[in-house]
């Protein structure tokens, strides 16, 4: 039989271990926002939701909601890259790009909540943005990223869905499916009008309705040594909703 003296000193040995957690663990635990967001929830000027499925063949392919000005922007979405630095190599995972200007390192790339998906599998995605400049990013509902761009401060943006290929011969295949746009006070579906801005020529935008985009088809038009990277303005298919 065990004594009440040995059961008194686990007892102690387990507190001990408890308080002394690293605060990191601690403070990680009280900063979870447990909150369910959806489209209808969320106070923002603007917003963009959607979900969606990603499916590519090669070095690159991503698919992202973008909310965009002339020279500034903001894009969030799913991108597997096999030249990702390490430990992201050759892993499906969500991405976040701050857009500051279009000058070279105007832009600041994150990776919000440091999360893997499947390609494949089909997520909810919503990006808002309200008058200040600041920045949200959702994932199946939750808080995942929060960020800042004065220059998107009442702003007047364009909501945008985006398929993108890295290199020539590289495949990308991006559903996005009720697609759902505000721009306050307008959050009717049908009062925005999408219309295609493809950049790459073999890689199509197909509008099925207002709220369902299919971007689809394999990146062939490349200069030796471009990528998506360096020759940005060439290697994707877009659709841009407009509400005039």
């Amino acid at each position: 039989m065990i004594s009440k003296r040995f059961l008194s000193i686990i007892l102690a040995m387990l507190l001990l271990m408890a308080s002394s957690l690293p605060c990191a663990q601690v403070n990680a635990q009280k900063q979870t926002d447990n909150r369910r967001y959806t489209f209808s929830n969320v106070k923002a000027q603007h917003i963009i939701s959607a979900d969606v499925k990603l499916l590519g063949d090669g070095d690159g392919y991503h698919a992202k909601l973008v909310l965009v000005t002339p020279t500034s922007g903001f894009s969030f979405g799913i991108q597997f890259d096999k030249g990702a630095s390490a430990p992201y190599t050759g892993r499906a995972m969500l991405i976040a790009e701050n857009i500051h200007s279009n000058d070279e390192g105007g832009q600041v790339y994150d990776r919000p909540g440091n999360i893997e998906v499947h390609l494949g599998k089909t997520y909810n995605l919503m990006l808002s943005l309200d008058s200040h400049g600041n920045i949200n990013t959702y994932f199946n509902g939750r808080i995942i990223g929060t960020y800042h761009n004065s220059k998107l401060a009442g702003k007047k943006v364009r909501p945008r869905v985006e398929g993108s290929a890295k290199h020539n011969g590289d495949v990308v295949d991006v559903d996005f499916s009720h697609i759902r746009i505000k721009d306050d006070p307008i959050d009717e579906v049908y009062a925005f009008w999408p219309y295609e801005i493809d950049t790459a020529k073999r890689i199509n935008s197909k509008i099925i309705n207002n709220t369902h985009v299919r971007i689809y088809g394999k990146l062939t038009d490349l200069k030796e040594g471009e990528d998506w990277d360096s020759a940005y303005e060439a290697v994707s298919g877009i659709v841009q909703f407009n509400f005039e």
